[in-house]
C-alpha cells in the first residue's frame, strides 16, 4: 500500500530557501526524476514542509538516506540539518469517493 511522506526542515529564511530552490531548479528537476524512478507516486512558519507519496516507507528512504543531491540542496537553501520531522501514513479512502 502507498505510503504518504511528511519532511519538515527548520530554516531561519524561508524566502532565502525558496530562492535557493529556485536557483537549483536543474537539480530539483534531477532529484525528482530519481525519486519518480525509484517509486515516487505524486508529487509553515519558519519550515520547509514536503509531502510526498511513495509506494513504501522502505523505498522513500532507500531513496531519501544518503542522497548527495538532496543534501547539495538542502545545504545551499540554508537548510541547517535534516528534518526536524519525518513522518509516515497510510491513507485510507473514504467510503464514495474513490
Amino acid at each position: 500500500m502507498a505510503v504518504v511522506v511528511e519532511l519538515h526542515f527548520k530554516t531561519d529564511d524561508v524566502s532565502a530557501a525558496k530562492q535557493s530552490f529556485d536557483s537549483n531548479r536543474d537539480l530539483l528537476q534531477e532529484i525528482t526524476q530519481d525519486a519518480k524512478n525509484m517509486g515516487r507516486l505524486h508529487q509553515g512558519d519558519g519550515e520547509i514542509v514536503v509531502i510526498d507519496e511513495w509506494e513504501s516507507e522502505e523505498s522513500f528512504r532507500k531513496f531519501f538516506d544518503n542522497n548527495p543531491k538532496i543534501a547539495r540542496v538542502i545545504q545551499a537553501a540554508g537548510i541547517p540539518g535534516p528534518p526536524t520531522s519525518m513522518k509516515f501514513f497510510q491513507p485510507v479512502p473514504a467510503a464514495g469517493t474513490f
